[in-house]
């Protein structure tokens, strides 16, 4: 299981970390003010239209479609799902996003559940 903790929120977006089974993984960026609602949610492989490669679908968040888990690098990136990255970035961001998404996904074969506080 993994479980996102959110640490800080400002203008630049929500930064918080990915924890998987009780030990840091990477960090996350969010919108200034996440759509996610606290809880508990199933995670699925998806072929991302938008996005053409697979990425982590969230189900079940009220009021929205299709929130996943992908590559980018500041809010700009997101409009409402989450970003991951290995460090914060000198330009308001996350930085080396596609490195820890790639770690991501090679760490997870099928769904995950997903706590997020």
């Amino acid at each position: 299981m993994y479980k996102l903790i959110r640490w800080f929120s400002g203008k630049t977006g929500t930064f918080g970390g990915l924890v998987k089974n009780g030990k840091p993984f990477c960090l996350t960026l969010e919108p200034e003010v996440p759509i996610i609602p606290n809880g508990i949610y199933k995670c699925k492989r998806y072929l991302s239209p938008k996005r053409g490669y697979v990425v982590y679908k969230l189900e079940n968040v009220p009021g929205h479609e299709a929130v996943q888990i992908h590559i980018g690098n500041t809010i700009a990136d997101t409009e409402g799902c989450i970003l991951i990255g290995q460090s914060l970035s000198e330009y308001e961001g996350i930085a080396y996003s596609r490195i820890a998404f790639d770690k991501f996904m090679h760490s997870n074969k099928g769904d995950i559940t997903l706590e997020v506080v």
